[in-house]
């Protein structure tokens, strides 16, 4: 029986120079236990502060609204970009995990997972075990989402069904073995179409041996000596 593991929250999030946050921004949410919204006026941040929390859970620049990390930066009043910053705390069952993305002044991004910089399949595979799949983007509702879910087709709703499960992640081991079953499938059935072609002959030259037997058991004479008898006779 499985055990329900404990459920986890954000505890704190820092941002540095990203996007519209020039400067370094704390935002502490062991005062919001139940977090679950950003809501604000036009212009307040909210997009960003999403981006934010997106980047630091391992979304990709092309999925924040840019094309490069460089683009990431913020831009101060001379316009100039400088490092940035997304650092993200973690608490599940009082134990805690640190997860932080870096940008350089050159726009070359860096993982760390408890202030140790790491790969990034190490770090996402830290984030896996908190529940959050990165390519199923199952931790965070955009605007427009529901709508974009509503409209996919029954394929498209199988393969995020499939991410959201995880069974994507098998499927190189799913193609494996479904190529080797079907493989051996068909050598079975060549080997069973073998058998039975064999019984089939078996068959007929049984048929054919009883019936040369009972001719000569019979005393029957072939055709040909029948008729050489009756030459002789005349």
């Amino acid at each position: 029986m499985d055990v329900e593991q404990p459920r986890g929250r954000i505890v704190k999030l820092e941002i540095e120079g990203f996007k519209s946050f020039g400067g370094t921004h704390t935002v502490d949410f062991r005062e919001r236990q139940n977090f679950t919204a950003v809501v604000g006026p036009n212009g307040a941040g909210k997009s960003n502060l999403m981006d934010a929390i997106s980047y630091v859970l391992g979304l990709q620049a092309r999925h924040l609204r840019s094309s490069k990390l460089i683009e990431l930066l913020h831009r101060g009043p001379s316009q100039s970009r400088r490092k940035a910053s997304v650092t993200l705390t973690y608490e599940r069952d009082n134990d805690i995990v640190v997860f932080s993305r870096t940008i350089s002044a050159v726009g070359v991004g860096a993982y760390w997972l408890d202030h140790q910089e790491v790969t990034r399949d190490k770090y996402e595979n830290a984030l896996k075990e908190i529940g959050v799949l990165v390519k199923a983007r199952n931790f965070l509702v955009f605007q427009g989402d529901v709508e974009s879910l509503a409209s996919k087709s029954q394929d498209e709703l199988t393969a995020v069904l499939e991410q959201v499960s995880g069974s994507s992640d098998h499927k190189k081991e799913y193609d494996k073995l479904k190529t080797a079953k079907d493989q051996a499938e068909a050598t079975s059935l060549l080997a069973y179409q073998k058998k039975k072609g064999l019984a089939q002959e078996r068959t007929v030259m049984k048929k054919q041996k009883e019936e040369a037997e009972k001719a000569r058991a019979g005393g029957k004479k072939p055709k040909k000596a029948e008729e050489d008898s009756s030459t002789n006779l005349l």
